[in-house]
């Protein structure tokens, strides 16, 4: 992964320097959908899916679209889920979103990323549980 992807790999990378707990997902090649890490945060583990911004909201607003679809994808009958994916713990969407890279500033990607959850919430079967944004300074912020 840190030659195929090392934004995402930093990103992953980010997340451990400051502390997070963090299980990376291996990929099937014929799962319905992949999701990337499971993340320990306020005492449970769950899944989240990483997104790494490079472009503007147009891209921010595609890659949430994406990650809200995997959720969908898995949980219809009979789909291949994943290896290491339970389906009684999927649960709700979650995603992690790397802005260190992108060409928005924090305010503008916070701004989006509670509207694409509100927006694709309100369509589809899922409420977005939370994300959780690195900031352009490696912190980061959780958003509900």
């Amino acid at each position: 992964m840190q030659k195929k992807n090392p934004l995402e790999w930093e990103s992953y990378a980010q997340l451990s320097r400051i502390g997070y707990k963090q299980r990376l997902l291996h990929e099937r090649g014929n799962a319905a959908a992949n999701i990337d890490i499971s993340l320990f945060l306020d005492g449970e583990w769950h899944y989240w899916d990483m997104k790494t911004i490079e472009g503007g909201l147009s891209a921010l607003r595609k890659r949430m679209s994406e990650c809200y679809s995997k959720w969908g994808r898995l949980s219809e009958p009979g789909a291949t889920l994943p290896t290491r994916i339970d389906f009684d713990d999927l649960d709700n969407p979650r995603v992690v979103v790397e802005n260190r890279y992108s060409k928005i500033a924090d305010a503008n990607e916070e701004k989006q990323i509670v509207e694409s959850m509100k927006y694709l919430s309100a369509k589809g079967q899922f409420g977005f549980s939370e994300a959780m944004l690195i900031l352009k300074d490696g912190r980061t912020r959780l958003i509900k």
